[in-house]
């Protein structure tokens, strides 16, 4: 179940970007905010990656974390975001998500 709405979350941010050039997904829309479609999803690539890494592959010096919990973790974070890409997207060319 965890692993299905992980996925549909990342789905979901695809599907925001979807139909947008480079120069559109990486536009930063709100003058005082360094945030872009593109940057998101780097962003949560990134903290993906790091995040399955720690259980993954074992890292040394890194506090243990259930798999459970990562994924919790990341499709709360992917909700979060994929809220910031709604706004985003409108302000780029006024596609409002259903």
């Amino acid at each position: 179940m965890l692993e299905g709405w992980l996925d549909y979350h990342r789905a979901l941010l695809l599907a925001k970007c979807a139909g947008l050039d480079d120069e559109q997904r990486k536009r930063r829309p709100v003058g005082t905010s360094l945030m872009s479609l593109h940057g998101l999803v780097r962003h949560l690539a990134d903290v993906e990656r790091n995040w399955f890494r720690r259980v993954l592959q074992r890292q040394p010096g890194m506090p243990a974390c259930s798999l459970r919990w990562i994924c919790n973790h990341m499709i709360e974070e992917y909700a979060q975001h994929n809220g910031h890409a709604d706004l985003i997207r409108e302000l780029i060319d006024g596609t409002v998500s259903s």
